[in-house]
C-alpha cells in the first residue's frame, strides 16, 4: 500500500532574538521508510511511504532552543515513532501536545513559558501537554505548582519515560533525573530539517562550571559520545 503525504516544515527562530514565539517553530510527520523524496519548494517536501499508516494517538511537537535540543525533541519523537504514532503539524488534531522547552537564560525561559501557554489554550478535553527539556529540567516542581494545565514535566534525562507518560501507564508526572556517568544513546530520530543538513550529538554536558553558565547544573558533567555511535549516525 502506497500512501502520499505531505511534511511541512516552519522556520526556528533563535530563543535569545524572538519577541514573541510562533506557535509552531518547526512541524514533523513521522515517517519511518521513504522513496521517491522530491523537494517541493523552500519549506516542503512530497514524499511517498510504502506500508500502512497506524491507527494511533497523533503528537503535535514544538522544539526551542539551540540544536542539542532539537536533537533530543527528534529523538523523543523518534521513540514515539517506534510505537506507532503519528505526527501532525497542526496542534488542534493533536491529541499530545508536546514542547521541548529551552531554559538557558532570561529570553528563552520567557519563550519556553508563553510556548506553553500558547499551546494550553487549544487544549481541550481529553489533550494531553507535556513539557520537556533545559526548562523542566531546571523549574520541574516550581513549573508543576504555577502550570497545573501542564499534564507532565520530564527533564533532559527522561525523555525514555515519554511513551509510557503519554499513554498514562505511569503516575508519575514530573521527573528531573540527575545526567548519568555516561553518555546515553537514544536510538533513531525524527528528522525535522532539510535531507542536506543535520546536526549530530558527539558530547553532552560541560564539567567547566563557568559561574555564568547554567548548563552543568542542567546537562551534569561532561560525557563524550562513543566514536563508533557518531560514525554510524552519520
Amino acid at each position: 500500500e502506497v500512501k502520499r503525504i505531505f511534511i511541512q516544515f516552519l522556520p526556528r527562530r533563535s530563543c535569545a532574538s524572538a519577541k514573541k514565539p510562533s506557535l509552531l517553530y518547526f512541524s514533523v510527520l513521522f515517517l519511518s521508510t521513504f522513496s521517491n523524496l522530491e523537494f517541493d519548494g523552500i519549506m516542503t517536501f512530497t514524499c511517498t511511504m510504502l506500508g500502512r499508516m497506524p491507527v494511533a494517538l497523533k503528537i503535535g511537537a514544538v522544539s526551542l532552543g539551540c540544536n542539542k535540543n532539537l536533537v533530543d525533541t527528534e529523538s523523543a519523537l523518534g521513540l514515539l515513532r517506534d510505537r506507532g504514532y503519528q505526527f501532525t503539524p497542526d496542534p488542534a488534531q493533536a491529541d499530545v501536545l508536546l514542547v521541548n522547552t529551552c531554559g538557558f537564560i532570561k529570553d528563552a525561559k520567557t519563550q519556553s513559558i508563553e510556548a506553553i501557554f500558547d499551546l494550553s489554550r487549544i487544549k481541550t478535553e481529553g489533550k494531553k501537554l507535556i513539557v520537556t527539556g533545559c526548562l523542566s529540567q531546571r523549574y520541574a516542581a516550581e513549573l508543576q505548582k504555577e502550570m497545573p494545565e501542564v499534564d507532565a514535566f520530564l527533564g533532559v534525562n527522561n525523555y525514555e519515560d515519554l511513551p509510557d507518560i503519554v499513554l498514562g501507564r505511569t503516575s508519575e508526572n514530573c521527573l528531573a533525573d540527575k545526567a548519568g556517568p555516561k553518555y546515553r544513546e537514544t536510538g533513531g530520530r525524527v528528522l525535522s530539517t532539510v535531507p542536506w543538513t543535520r546536526s549530530i550529538k558527539i558530547a553532552e554536558g560541560c564539567s567547566n562550571v563557568c559561574s555564568y553558565c547554567i548548563i552543568p547544573f542542567i546537562r551534569g558533567r561532561y560525557r563524550s559520545r562513543e566514536e563508533s555511535s557518531i560514525i554510524e549516525e552519520a
